[in-house]
């Protein structure tokens, strides 16, 4: 369930009562709607009936809502002459076939994703023939089709038949089988529905009139088709226009003939300007630019304001202030891109994605602009879909900064409701807690965003559980060693080596201390062993540990080894701990290498002294780095001054260079 007083944005209002009405069974109200926009033939009436199939009615893909497809089902039956639940259909498993793929680049995307999309596709593409046979074909269908070919490409069965006559019944396996589809784990069991007999006329017609010419796209056909059953046809204009980008194989010179060409002849010049936009925004995109080069920046900030001088509709006009917020944000300008992030809310419609949105924060944070009502509009427009927004969201309730009117309870209904918004994170892995707290300097952190940290803490993110260890361990006014351990504490248990690093250096200053919460110095150093060993150990688990992390690691290292020097009596714990340092050298680690060199060679556990697994040891770390001043070191004093400690060396080297560096128990 959402928070109470979720923002009032257009889009959610509208995907709500639309879903309201369709599982109410109000289909009636529901059909004149959409007809009343299918007649109406205007592009504002195009676009809000695309809005209505591919955002509002899409977005049960996402939930799995399986009471809405049995709605549709009811609808079908009562109006078996309406050809509004049979597009909704297509609309749900065009959107199928988009989530089955996902948003990876083509080369990453796995076989079986591909498989499913593809199932997916000959799904929507078997409902959208059967309406075909129905006069007259709304637009909205073949501009679903044509979306589907550019992404996935034309079916090779309705390719055979529509150019070369060979229809799906003379085939042994015109589509995937049905069962496949039943038993795909990403798809849900449905019927495919029977193809008819022949092409449909339309779709007949049209494939009888176009002859494709060379390098053609496969969608323009698709798109040809749209624009004949359309009023204006910019809807599906932009939806070509978006995937004819660089990145889909297309051009921007080709986007801004297509604004120019017969096919939009229909537009007015501000509509003409809204399909030119789609290379305009794609020119000056981030992502599309070296924004570490001042000039390309600034050049492209120049062509950007130059477009804002075309006549253009509101979304575009807003499309273009955040693109060129978004510039400014990155330029480092923050005083520059507030403005533009004001323009941009002036659309209704605009929404952003979570990296946006935190650039955004950034700006405003930076710029000053924490009060603006900008801020908390851009949050409100995905709060209740996105789990950064919705962290946001409750912070600028907590606050009552970004415009937002100030309401703890609401906040932490906001916070509650980000957390079902997606799986709680691993340690060091993206946050939406962590990255709105850190977004703020340090006096932020420790004032007005502790309810947001703790509310985070306690919903069990590991980031904003280290936050109020740190809280509580490193500021003077906070100090609490008691609440620091609790917390660094649970966050260590979700495997977090800076949680465990923290908790060990506590245990260190309370050993120093004489005693920490009823706890005296010795049983302190065995709980800082612990958590060092626990460092280690997640640190190990990591897939690339990051400089800082490898740092941390080498201090674990030392301090195992100041153990090992000072608590040699400690048997079992020195076995333990023998073991985690041979683990790391063989991992490649000098530090643990020089660790078991020392010891090995100066443990003041004569039974456990061992020259020659000291050389060994030291050997090796010094082939790794013969420069390194540590390596040199250990080489140096185990060596010794006389000629008879450094020929000592020399035979225990001679002895053990031809074998494998010894195993833990060895």
């Amino acid at each position: 369930m959402q928070p109470a007083l979720v923002p009032a944005h257009a889009l959610s209002v509208e995907a709500t009562r639309f879903r309201e009405d369709l599982l109410a069974q109000r289909f009636a109200p529901l059909q004149a709607r959409l007809q009343g926009l299918l007649d109406a033939g205007d592009a504002a009436a195009e676009q809000t009936l695309d809005d209505h199939l591919e955002h509002y009615f899409g977005g049960m893909v996402g939930h799995h809502d399986t009471a809405l497809r049995q709605a549709l089902a009811q609808w079908a039956r009562q109006s078996p002459d309406s050809p509004w639940p049979g597009l909704l259909e297509c609309a749900y498993w065009h959107r199928r076939a988009l989530q089955a793929r996902g948003s990876a680049l083509a080369e990453e995307v796995e076989a079986e994703r591909w498989q499913a999309a593809a199932l997916a596709q000959t799904v929507l593409f078997s409902h959208a023939l059967v309406l075909m046979q129905r006069a007259p074909m709304p637009w909205i269908l073949p501009a679903l089709l044509m979306q589907s070919v550019q992404v996935f490409g034309e079916p090779q069965w309705l390719v055979q038949w529509r150019y070369q006559g060979v229809a799906p019944h003379s085939l042994d396996a015109p589509r995937p089988d049905a069962s496949a589809a039943d038993q795909h784990p990403q798809l849900d069991s449905t019927p495919l529905p029977p193809l008819p007999t022949t092409l449909p006329p339309p779709l007949q017609q049209a494939s009888a009139a176009h002859t494709p010419q060379e390098g053609e796209p496969e969608a323009f056909f698709w798109l040809q088709l749209t624009l004949r059953h359309a009023g204006r046809g910019l809807v599906a204009l932009l939806r070509y226009a978006f995937l004819r980008t660089p990145r889909w194989g297309g051009s921007l010179e080709e986007i801004l003939c297509l604004a120019d060409s017969p096919l939009a002849a229909r537009l007015d010049e501000a509509q003409r300007n809204q399909v030119r936009l789609v290379a305009w925004l794609d020119d000056i995109d981030i992502d599309n630019i070296d924004t570490d080069d001042a000039t390309e920046i600034a050049q492209a900030m120049q062509r950007g304001l130059a477009a804002l001088q075309r006549p253009l509709e509101p979304d575009g006009r807003a499309r273009l202030h955040l693109a060129l917020a978004e510039l400014c944000a990155v330029a480092q300008s923050p005083t520059q891109a507030a403005p533009h992030y004001a323009a941009a809310t002036q659309s209704p419609r605009l929404a952003i994605d979570d990296h946006q949105l935190m650039r955004a924060l950034h700006v405003a944070v930076y710029s000053g602009s924490l009060y603006a009502d900008w801020l908390g509009v851009l949050a409100s427009r995905t709060a209740a879909s996105s789990a950064h927004a919705a962290v946001l969201y409750g912070l600028l309730c907590d606050t009552g900064w970004g415009g937002v009117q100030r309401d703890v309870e609401v906040a932490a209904q906001w916070y509650r409701h980000a957390s079902t918004l997606a799986p709680l994170p691993a340690p060091e892995q993206v946050c939406p807690f962590n990255d709105v707290y850190y977004a703020f300097d340090e006096h932020l952190q420790r004032t007005v965003l502790q309810p947001m940290a703790r509310s985070g803490a306690e919903l069990g993110y590991p980031e904003m559980q280290f936050a109020l260890g740190y809280y509580y361990f490193e500021y003077e006014d906070s100090y609490d060693p008691v609440q620091a351990i609790h917390w660094y504490r649970r966050a260590a248990a979700h495997g977090f080596p800076r949680a465990a690093y923290n908790l060990s250096l506590i245990y260190d200053r309370g050993i120093d201390a004489g005693g920490i919460a009823g706890l005296a110095p010795d049983a302190l150093a065995l709980l800082s062993n612990d958590c060092e060993i626990a460092c280690l150990d997640a640190t190990a688990a990591l897939a690339e540990p990051t400089e800082r992390g490898i740092e941390r690691g080498n201090a674990c290292i030392r301090g195992l080894r100041h153990f090992l020097t000072h608590h040699s009596d400690q048997h079992g714990r020195v076995a333990r701990i023998l073991e985690v340092l041979t683990r790391f050298a063989h991992l490649g680690w000098p530090e643990a290498m020089r660790g078991l060199g020392y010891f090995y060679a100066l443990t003041p556990n004569t039974a456990l002294r061992d020259f020659d697994r000291a050389v060994q040891w030291c050997e090796a770390a010094y082939r790794l780095a013969p420069d390194d001043a540590d390596n040199q070191e250990l080489r140096q004093e185990l060596q010794g001054d006389g000629f008879l400690a450094r020929r000592r060396y020399t035979r225990a080297a001679a002895r053990v260079r031809a074998e494998p560096l010894p195993d833990a128990a060895g």
